[in-house]
């Protein structure tokens, strides 16, 4: 399979929701976002329900997938590619 099963959009969306909440954890000079400066300065919790429903958004596809592909052996002929041992970091010290 040539194609990935999760659109480019919904992972864009997901990547971003996990630095705005990892920022968001934090209230350190070094997170980029300063997720949390910005709530406590502005009080806007249009920011954190835009986060929410990319979750949604992103479980809603993962159900859907995981209804689609049951079949443990299928998917794994199809879906995943297995690694070639010398770039297998398990392997490697």
């Amino acid at each position: 399979m040539n194609t990935s099963i999760m659109s480019k959009p919904l992972a864009k969306a997901f990547l971003n929701v996990i630095t705005i909440m990892q920022d968001g954890s934090h209230n350190k000079e070094k997170m980029e976002f300063k997720v949390h400066d910005y709530y406590i300065k502005t009080n806007d919790t249009l920011l954190l329900k835009s986060v929410l429903f990319i979750l949604i958004d992103f479980i809603k596809w993962f159900a859907t997938t995981c209804l689609k592909y049951q079949n443990p052996n299928i998917n794994e002929q199809t879906l995943w590619s297995k690694c070639e041992e010398e770039n297998d970091i398990t392997t490697q010290e």
